[in-house]
């Protein structure tokens, strides 16, 4: 493909012992999932495509956009990718409201962008409280709506649902489905 609607990969990063290698021509429609053993460079990998690991070599590019290779680097923040991480990290000192405007006042984006995250995720109720008092559940919510209102063009999830017990992890798959309907 290599095309104007593909995610390309044909990157090396290297850490100490560890080697990633991939090659791939990903088509950015529907979801794609990545599984391995622990390990084996999932976050690497999304860390790679997220533009967290300026030291890889190779290329990476978006539709066709060179984002990586070639002595040419695009930062993160204008790579517009939501990045969800294995652990929420959430800006403890901001409400949940607050958190999930961060991203959305920096890329713009419409302000039905934010509401309709909010009614999908059915955060509307949370929007006023602290994240400290917030359940795992909630945390991985915010967090999902935080990357989802900067209406990224490509969003990473980072086992989001890995500290989850399987009712919550059943609820908020539920609420990633509505939000990217």
């Amino acid at each position: 493909m290599n095309g104007s609607d593909s995610l390309y990969l044909d990157a090396q990063l290297t850490r100490g012992d560890f080697d990633l290698t991939v090659k791939a021509d990903i088509a950015l429609r529907g979801v794609t999932a990545i599984q391995g053993p622990s390990g084996s460079g999932k976050t690497s990998l999304l860390r790679l495509i997220a533009g967290l690991e300026p030291g890889a070599k190779g290329e990476v590019r978006m539709r066709g956009a060179l984002w990586q290779g070639r002595g040419r680097f695009v930062v993160p923040q204008k790579r517009r990718i939501g990045y969800v991480f294995q652990h929420a990290r959430l800006f403890t000192h901001m409400t949940v409201g607050q958190n999930l405007a961060y991203g959305w006042k920096r890329r713009g984006a419409v302000p039905q962008v934010l509401a309709r995250v909010c009614d999908a995720l059915d955060l509307g109720a949370l929007m006023e409280r602290d994240i400290t008092g917030l359940s795992g559940g909630e945390r991985q919510r915010v967090a999902i709506g935080r990357a989802l209102a900067a209406n990224p063009d490509l969003l990473l999830l980072d086992e989001p649902l890995s500290g989850l017990d399987s009712d919550r992890r059943s609820t908020v798959l539920n609420h990633i489905a509505r939000a990217l309907a």
